[in-house]
């Protein structure tokens, strides 16, 4: 069930509430001319991404601004009801189609750079084209990012699967059953490939990814070796080996089944490179709205950089959470503390915003049907627009949608004032929801036809 409530205060990070259950908060390294981060949010979709750029400067903004463009661009195309393995499959397809975006423009900045005076000099006796071959052969484009995606398919029952894709060394993490942090994409970094040399085992690797002193090094590798870990730790642990632009791009992807209440986390090495695993799980495990969780984590890894430790790194940092939308019932069941005064307001004004976008929607919907069933329609580009963007499906489905989130914050309302009769109609409207839905989705997979299906792998090119 949505629910929302005021964010922590905090000056410099920047958090952005795109949905009740979807928040992300970011804040540039003071090293930083720009912020390299950025990110991919579609609350119609469910979709959200993250991208840490590589190259320095404007290289690695303009990588991880464009792979994020890319990747939104091509899952534009995937229709409504898809199921998790054909998403699965298009987000690999689009990430490799923000791979080659990247490698162009790389290729782009480096001549761009040959028109220095300096370097002209440098490469004077060097035909451009074999510049060009070496610079795409060694993987040494000036411009490259991370690409951590995700996309939640909800179930009829109210659980859903996280479908993700991944590349680099951000982390897409899950919180279950409210205390079970699992990480669920591998760094692809030099500690991983420090494993597969077989230098260190799995195991060490694990352990300098989590250490926290020079003493815990110390006292694991003992004097000699752990000396050599210690002069070799930066590289190990930020060395980043595949990524969108380099050579090198392994593309990993996977679905996760989350229970309603789960939380997914994505972060880019700003935030895990300074807090440890646990670390992070428990600024999950104090609770809130995503917009608070993720803000806190921001908060503790910009605390962690000024403190000076082993883990102390000024980076970038940004991090996503997103929410399975609780049950009312689950809800119901939870000790919720009093609403402020503050708080009532939002609440308030966030239900009336959505009765007022639940008013244009219905208006628009006899159109989109018109316009679906081939006939002419008079209204303005505005409305055309919305129609082409969201379809009738989409449209009743976002009518719904509204109905149980304001449903969600009268609910919330009617307990905090007492008012037991409300809450109790409140409660009963969201169960009837939930089963008119299940019965929409059963009616739509009855008739999805093989011929639709193929309709919508060609869309994505699965």
């Amino acid at each position: 069930m949505p629910r929302t409530s005021k964010a922590e205060k905090i000056s410099a990070p920047e958090t952005e509430k795109i949905a009740a259950h979807i928040a992300i908060t970011s804040e540039k390294s003071k090293d930083h001319a720009d912020n390299e981060d950025s990110t991919l949010t579609d609350a119609k979709k469910e979709l959200s991404g993250l991208f840490d750029g590589m190259g320095g400067g404007l290289a690695g903004k303009q990588a991880s601004e464009l792979a994020a463009k890319i990747t939104s661009e091509e899952l534009s195309n995937v229709p409504e009801g898809t199921d998790a393995k054909i998403w699965q499959t298009a987000i690999e397809k689009a990430l490799e189609k923000s791979q080659e975006g990247v490698v162009k423009l790389g290729n782009e900045i480096f001549f761009e750079q040959l028109n220095d005076p300096f370097v002209a000099a440098t490469y004077k006796d060097q035909p451009q084209d074999k510049i060009q071959e070496f610079i795409v052969e060694q993987g040494k484009s000036p411009a490259g990012t991370t690409a951590s995606v995700t996309k939640m398919v909800e179930r009829p029952d109210g659980s859903a699967d996280l479908v993700f894709g991944h590349i680099g060394d951000s982390r897409i993490y899950v919180l279950k059953g409210g205390k079970e942090l699992k990480r669920l994409t591998k760094d692809q970094g030099t500690l991983e490939e420090a494993v597969q040399n077989k230098y260190i085992t799995k195991e060490e690797a694990d352990f300098i990814d989590q250490a926290t002193s020079k003493e815990e090094i110390l006292k694991k590798f003992g004097p000699e070796r752990g000396k050599t870990v210690l002069f070799l730790y930066k590289d190990l642990r930020r060395g980043v080996k595949s990524a969108l632009g380099l050579s090198e791009s392994k593309i990993q992807t996977g679905i996760e089944p989350l229970e309603p209440g789960d939380l997914a986390i994505i972060t880019s090495d700003g935030i895990h490179d300074n807090l440890t695993d646990e670390e992070i799980r428990t600024e999950i495990m104090r609770g809130g709205t995503p917009a608070e969780i993720s803000a806190r984590l921001v908060k503790a890894a910009g605390k962690r950089v000024t403190e000076k430790t082993l883990r102390s790194k000024e980076d970038d940092k940004t991090a996503v959470v997103l929410e399975v939308p609780k049950t009312i019932e689950a809800a119901a069941a939870e000790e919720l503390p009093s609403l402020t005064s503050e708080q009532i307001e939002q609440y308030r004004a966030a239900a009336e915003a959505l009765r007022e976008e639940s008013v244009e929607l219905q208006k628009l919907l006899p159109l989109a049907k018109h316009v679906e069933a081939g006939r002419p329609v008079l209204t303005s580009k505005e409305k055309k627009k919305k129609i082409a963007e969201f379809g009738v499906t989409g449209i009743e489905e976002r009518l719904q949608k509204i109905e149980e989130d304001i449903i969600s914050y009268e609910y919330a309302l009617a307990q905090n004032s007492g008012d037991e009769v409300t809450a109790e109609k409140m409660k009963n409207r969201y169960q009837e929801l939930q089963k008119e839905k299940l019965e929409r989705l059963r009616a739509r997979d009855k008739e999805q036809s093989a011929s639709q299906i193929e309709k919508i792998k060609k869309a994505i090119g699965a």
